[in-house]
């Protein structure tokens, strides 16, 4: 019978503990809370202002047109829309990294010599090259997974009913 040295003992504890400490994109899991009379008095008002267009709570044309003008040439409000524009976009781009990549080449190279070199063989030669390549990263820590979710438009985040921004 061997016995069991301690140099084999720390090995495989070792071994263990590295295997063991892959483990990542741990899901963030919520508690809930109560939030029941915490301002005491409760409304029970179902309308809410934040929804309602602002063309129903101004009738006035004049005034329509007014803010519909101060709107189209906001330029604050234009770099919010291009930037969630860009955040979509990233979104989108997230979502290729999941998907196989493919890359062709094509190399050519033609070379005359000089006479004096190529008395007993070819004077002018070419030699011509295709490649393809395929890969695909297999996701087996959830890192893809995790960087498609980082972009995430910051307006599907915020609106109450996850469907995305679109200005008015």
């Amino acid at each position: 019978m061997r016995s069991i040295s301690f140099k084999n003992i720390i090995l495989v504890v070792g071994i263990a503990g590295v295997l063991l400490s892959c483990n990542s994109s741990q899901h963030y899991q919520r508690e809930s809370i109560n939030t029941e009379n915490i301002y005491g008095v409760e409304n029970s008002d179902t309308t809410n202002l934040a929804l309602t267009p602002w063309q129903d709570l101004f009738t006035d044309p004049l005034l329509q047109a007014c803010i519909e003008e101060g709107l189209d040439n906001n330029p604050d409000l234009q770099i919010a829309i291009q930037r969630v524009a860009e955040s979509e976009a990233y979104f989108e781009q997230s979502k290729a990294a999941l998907l196989p990549g493919i890359n062709a080449k094509a190399t050519g190279n033609y070379t005359r010599n000089s006479e004096s070199l190529s008395q007993n063989s070819r004077r002018e030669t070419g030699s011509y090259q295709l490649g393809i390549e395929a890969g695909w990263e297999l996701d087996l820590w959830g890192k893809l997974r995790s960087a498609k979710r980082a972009p995430t438009p910051i307006c599907w985040q915020l609106m109450p009913d996850g469907k995305p921004w679109k200005p008015v």
